[in-house]
């Protein structure tokens, strides 16, 4: 079973009446974002419970671990769409394609120009050369094709080292939303930051359509959930 790192460092790092601002590149940085307090306009945020369980052990290899196959693999077909080289046994992360890519044109990347590097590749159309043939997804042997890699090679480099179980590999879908949800969360701490008017709503916005996102591009969701921020934003959230 494959971990993250994000509940782990947030458990550690976070401050009462702030968000969590955290990047694990190019290493481990945490930046505190103050959430939106007025005494004319209140505002709370509801932490609620779908009491639905997600055994990870029993789904891992059809679910999380499969996301995190996608994503690698993405990453991989990505950079040779953008002409990145990266290294045969190299499992580049989107973050690290980006990042030598933005350098490729010859700017340099960092935090303060992030947003500019992921709208720049959104709106180039890049991601949805990840699509494949199938709308259902990318099967196997296509998947090695675009990876530019033997079928060997590809199978030691990303399917050796964790179990997975699909049919089809959903690489734009989770390109989609990486790079999107990254997008978001740059957009929610500026917000935050500028503590404008109608900033509730406008926080909410973003936090809605990271919810769509989840469920529609990164499955990580569940009907419950869907349901419970359906019913939430029925009776006034925003």
């Amino acid at each position: 079973m494959i971990l993250g790192r994000m509940d782990q460092s947030a458990s550690i790092l976070s401050a009462p009446g702030h968000a969590l601002y955290i990047s694990f590149y190019p290493s481990l940085q945490s930046q505190p974002t103050p959430l939106p307090t007025s005494s004319k306009t209140p505002t709370a945020f509801v932490i609620a419970n779908s009491l639905t369980v997600s055994n990870k052990a029993e789904t891992g290899k059809s679910r999380y671990n499969l996301r995190v196959v996608e994503t690698l693999v993405g990453a991989k077909v990505l950079s040779r769409i953008l002409g990145v080289p990266t290294q045969l046994n190299e499992r580049a992360t989107y973050r690290e394609v980006l990042q030598r890519w933005w350098n490729q044109e010859g700017k340099e990347d960092g935090e303060n120009s992030l947003k500019a590097e992921i709208t720049t590749l959104l709106q180039g159309g890049y991601l949805e050369q990840l699509k494949g043939k199938d709308n259902d997804g990318v099967l196997l042997e296509e998947m090695v094709t675009m990876s530019g890699m033997s079928n060997d090679d590809f199978t030691r480099v990303f399917l050796s080292w964790v179990e997975v179980e699909a049919t089809h590999f959903q690489l734009y879908k989770r390109a989609q939303h990486v790079f999107t949800e990254a997008l978001r969360v740059l957009q929610f701490r500026d917000l935050c930051f500028e503590n404008s008017e109608g900033l509730p709503e406008k926080l909410g916005q973003l936090m809605n359509e990271s919810q769509e996102s989840c469920s529609t591009f990164f499955e990580c969701s569940c009907p419950e959930l869907n349901r419970l921020t359906s019913l939430a934003n029925s009776l006034g959230a925003y």
